[in-house]
């Protein structure tokens, strides 16, 4: 399923995301005193890593702006738009969301992230659930799960 348009925000799984968690029914694993939102640096050491997949990222600190567009290679429809609010530097957690994309493109890169920033929780706009995702994870089965969440 292409849901292009969906904002999707990422929530480090820390005591207070688990709480809320927990008032929705959604299972978890422990919040975890490590995991954070990722750094800018972070991110971009993340994209290189990924094999066929490509990005393209720009920072203004005046402007607070930093961003990225990942792209699939090969394949044009799967790309995804990540924003950083606040941005102040590199190396600096920031909280990101992805106001555009695909959601395996999505899902692939939080997937990697979890392995530096510990448990994250994807959550769209559109009132689906929660999605968990650890480090290891199967991005097919999150898909799996998303989707049956919609």
């Amino acid at each position: 399923m292409t849901r292009m348009s969906v904002l999707h925000t990422i929530l480090p799984l820390d005591d207070k995301c688990a709480e809320w968690l927990d008032s929705e029914n959604i299972a978890h694993p422990n919040p975890s005193a490590d995991s954070r939102f990722p750094t800018p640096g972070e991110i971009v050491s993340t994209a290189k890593l990924m094999a066929g997949y490509t990005m393209d990222a720009s920072a203004d600190v005046r402007s607070g702006e930093w961003s990225a567009t990942i792209t699939k290679n090969n394949s044009p429809d799967a790309w995804a738009f990540l924003r950083v609010s606040n941005y102040t530097s590199d190396e600096q957690p920031h909280e990101i969301c992805f106001p555009k994309g695909s959601p395996e493109v999505i899902f692939s890169i939080v997937e990697r992230l979890t392995h530096c920033c510990g448990p994250l929780v994807v959550v769209d706009d559109s009132a689906a659930k929660p999605v968990v995702v650890c480090p290891n994870d199967s991005v097919v089965e999150l898909l799996r799960m998303y989707s049956s969440n919609n």
